[in-house]
């Protein structure tokens, strides 16, 4: 994604999973929801056709379908394979290679990743460099515009944020600090002198 990233990008793509559903929700919400509206009115100020809503949209749904099989572990039994392999000669094993303990997977995403943009996305090697340098580019925008949403979200809630604090701590305070106080004082309410007393 990185090596050979395309040309016609237009955000830094990266890629998140969460077991939690509420996660997921709140990152399709930041990161493709709020991000696809701000795009389309851009385009709808420049007297283009709107068109990030409704790609995010099904971008969402295909990740909803998967999202089943993404966030579990799978467990495949493969002993007729295994017992397979054991049978076969040096030479076989050579000529028909399918251990999947040598395959180099940081290789093959990056092969697939290739193959998708040149036969894919029709997209030249030719500007590799280019399309490099618009990545940092866009990098930098993508983890600006997070910094500014982390700090939107902080001046939004910081003041629901305290109050609560506040109340918890009131709570607090008033349950532990003054109940100790009265209960450490009442014994001076019990030890006041009775009337039957001599005053001075």
């Amino acid at each position: 994604m990185y090596v050979y990233p395309l040309s016609k990008t237009v955000w830094y793509p990266f890629v998140q999973t969460s077991s939690y559903k509420l996660v997921h929700q709140v990152r399709v919400f930041f990161f493709h929801t709020f991000f696809s509206y701000f795009v389309d009115c851009m385009l709808f100020m420049a007297r283009k056709r709107p068109m990030a809503v409704e790609k995010y949209r099904k971008i969402n749904k295909l990740i909803d379908v998967l999202g089943y099989f993404t966030v579990r572990s799978w467990n495949f039994q493969n002993d007729n394979v295994q017992a397979l392999w054991k049978k076969m000669s040096e030479d076989d094993r050579k000529m028909f290679n399918f251990d999947m303990r040598d395959v180099d997977w940081s290789k093959y995403s990056e092969n697939s990743i290739l193959g998708g943009r040149l036969y894919l996305m029709k997209d030249s090697l030719d500007n590799v460099s280019k399309s490099k340098k618009k990545m940092y580019f866009l990098a930098i925008i993508h983890y600006v515009f997070i910094a500014l949403m982390v700090y939107v979200l902080y001046r939004l809630l910081s003041p629901v944020v305290q109050m609560f604090l506040y109340k918890k701590i009131f709570n607090f305070y008033m349950r532990t600090f003054d109940w100790k106080y009265l209960k450490g004082g009442s014994h001076l309410l019990d030890e006041r002198p009775s009337g039957d007393g001599a005053q001075c």
